[in-house]
């Protein structure tokens, strides 16, 4: 009886010595398998068709991720920090505008299109992207809003300091008291009815101006102006019949054309003639004074005024 009741034991003990290999077995293989499915997914290839998370977009377009966060800025879900791969514009002044737009669709799509910032601190970059029905709304790179539709206006206007200025005489005789007058900020265009995007309208007559820092820097002239503005050009003519007139544009685009005078600049689109002046080291101030101020919707014909 005995015997028999040792021998139980010891198959007790032996069950339970099986079962505790097993389990060790078992946790080990759990182990190594966790770890093997870790190491499939970090060496997983990343492809467009498979990206989930920020993380996978920003690696992707081969810039380096860095962290999220709730973003404590109102208006904005999240805070994306990252190290960009490549600069908005290239050593060569070469937007690198379509890799921007793709990169920052692509976040929006995998965070559900809700309003992001992305911050590379190395870079000095900031981008508030904000989305509205599942697309991405607004843009803005360093608080200025269509950022690169600016820089191209702002590198192509730059160029204009080396231009030999075009022969052409003012005839609008409210510009000629305000460059005679050094473009100070004085009482030349009557009642003001409204302001809009920082210019004082002067709706009857035809004509938008804009100061900065105590000084008109800019002057529109629209089809409600009465008389000529440059030479015997005045608003509403053809793109043909100004070049007829002055000759060769400084500044050429689909839409607008632009002339380098002795003292201002003058563009030319439909139905608008811009002007702003040109008075030696005080261009580069335009243009520094630009980054702080120009900072709406706007598109090229909206730069030129």
């Amino acid at each position: 009886m005995g015997n028999f009741q040792n021998r139980n034991k010891n198959n007790y003990i032996g069950i339970i010595i099986v079962l505790i290999i097993a389990i060790f077995l078992l946790f080990i293989f759990l182990i190594m398998l966790s770890n093997i499915s870790k190491q499939e997914s970090e060496h997983k290839e990343i492809t467009y068709d498979n990206l989930t998370t920020v993380k996978e977009v920003i690696e992707y377009y081969k810039s380096t991720y860095v962290s999220e966060e709730t973003s404590k800025e109102k208006g904005f879900k999240i805070d994306i920090n990252l190290v960009l791969s490549k600069m908005p514009y290239d050593e060569n002044d070469v937007s690198n505008e379509e890799y921007y737009n793709n990169l920052i669709n692509d976040i929006a799509k995998v965070i559900s299109y809700k309003n992001f910032k992305m911050i590379d601190k190395e870079n000095d970059i900031t981008i508030k992207v904000t989305c509205k029905n599942k697309n991405v709304a607004s843009i803005v790179i360093n608080d200025i809003e269509d950022y690169f539709i600016y820089m191209d206006s702002q590198i192509s206007m730059k160029t204009y300091s080396e231009i030999k200025p075009v022969d052409f005489e003012v005839t609008s005789e409210v510009l000629q008291r305000v460059i005679s007058e050094n473009w100070s900020n004085g009482d030349y265009f009557g009642q003001r009815d409204s302001i809009y995007n920082e210019y004082y309208i002067y709706f009857n007559q035809g004509i938008k101006a804009r100061t900065i820092q105590n000084k008109i820097y800019n002057i529109v002239f629209d089809k409600n102006y009465n008389g000529n503005v440059i030479n015997n050009l005045f608003p509403g003519m053809s793109l043909s019949e100004v070049k007829g007139e002055l000759g060769k544009p400084s500044f050429e685009s689909e839409e607008v054309i632009g002339y380098k005078g002795n003292n201002i600049y003058v563009f030319f689109s439909d139905g608008e003639i811009s002007v702003y002046r040109v008075s030696g080291t005080e261009t580069d101030e335009f243009f520094d004074l630009a980054d702080k101020f120009i900072n709406n919707n706007m598109d090229l014909l909206e730069f030129m005024n």
